[in-house]
């Protein structure tokens, strides 16, 4: 878990444009899961609650098709804080790491003056709502952009827009987070499953204007969906101005008793082509939650994308949780 928390190498620059930051998880659902682990029963699954990194998943198949993390479920939040209440070693050296931020000193200019203060206080005020709209306006104002200015070297400057997000780093803002869930501080949320499934969209219903998407998540709100550029995220976008047809697996339409099922009808490649109209798309907010430096992330709700199959959609999910909720028993 540990990190070096130098100011200087923070790359993973995000752009803040089309976020929705009232879920502290439109950041963490991007954060990449390096842990592999199978799931063959309860001990799998407490073991990786109790020993993995806390930013890492449960990949329920070698290739990492299907993965969890603790942070997706409520009973497994609520199972990491027992853990860690009986056992706070893992949390007591999260702590520690995210302290190391505090002596890394940040210089915030506003009209008002330059105040002094640390990047740790930094990442807690950008994760607090309220002290989120001090600093960078309601829904990025563009006015508060211009005033509020960061800099990293000295109460001189040089400056950037706070707002800019350069001082910002993917991997150590989940770590905020985690702590706070392990705290008790942030909502649950309702079960989502990860996955990592290309799937093909046709731009205005043609084959000859194909783009391959990855299929990032699922729950029952809807699926969340990742681009590998933000060019192709912006390809997408005007191609399905209009309409498009999505060819959706049908493993994620299909109840299963395990995840050896959804995983054998993942591998036969079976798909269900949905048209989706682009007025659609644009009036339930599809195209709202932007992306990083590379990738892009949209989400699309389960009635928008699915339509009339929405109800085996919402089953199939509720299957994928059983699996889990068995585990646990």
């Amino acid at each position: 878990m540990a990190f070096d928390a130098s100011a200087r190498q923070i790359k993973n620059v995000l752009e803040i444009n089309g976020f929705n930051f009232e879920d502290p998880f439109a950041v963490v659902d991007s954060l990449k899961s390096p842990c592999s682990a199978s799931m063959s029963g309860i001990d799998s699954l407490l073991e990786y609650l109790k020993q993995a990194p806390l930013d890492s998943s449960l990949n329920l198949d070698p290739a990492g098709k299907l993965h969890f993390h603790w942070a997706n479920w409520s009973h497994t939040c609520q199972l990491q804080r027992e853990l860690h209440a009986g056992n706070p070693a893992r949390l007591d050296a999260l702590e520690k790491s995210l302290s190391s931020l505090k002596r890394i000193e940040v210089w915030i200019k506003s009209s008002r003056g330059t105040i002094l203060t640390s990047l740790h206080e930094l990442y807690e005020s950008y994760l607090d709502p309220r002290l989120r709209v001090s600093l960078f306006g309601q829904n990025t104002n563009e006015m508060h952009e211009r005033e509020i200015l960061y800099s990293d070297v000295g109460e001189a400057g040089p400056f950037s827009r706070l707002a800019a997000m350069k001082w910002f780093d993917k991997n150590i803002y989940g770590c905020f987070v985690f702590r706070k869930i392990l705290l008790g501080f942030v909502p649950q949320r309702q079960f989502r499953l990860g996955a990592s499934i290309p799937v093909v969209w046709w731009l205005k219903s043609s084959p000859l204007d194909a783009i391959t998407t990855t299929l990032h998540q699922v729950s029952q709100r809807g699926v969340l969906f990742k681009v590998e550029s933000r060019s192709n995220y912006s390809r997408l976008f005007h191609g399905s101005e209009d309409h498009a047809i999505i060819h959706f697996p049908l493993a994620f339409l299909l109840s299963a008793d395990s995840p050896a099922q959804t995983l054998k009808s993942l591998e036969q490649n079976e798909t269900v082509a949905l048209r989706l109209d682009g007025s659609d798309l644009s009036s339930s907010g599809a195209w709202q939650r932007g992306g990083g430096s590379q990738e892009s992330y949209f989400f699309i709700k389960s009635e928008t994308l699915l339509g009339d199959r929405v109800a085996e959609f919402n089953a199939a999910t509720e299957s994928f949780q059983r699996w889990f909720a068995g585990e646990l028993k």
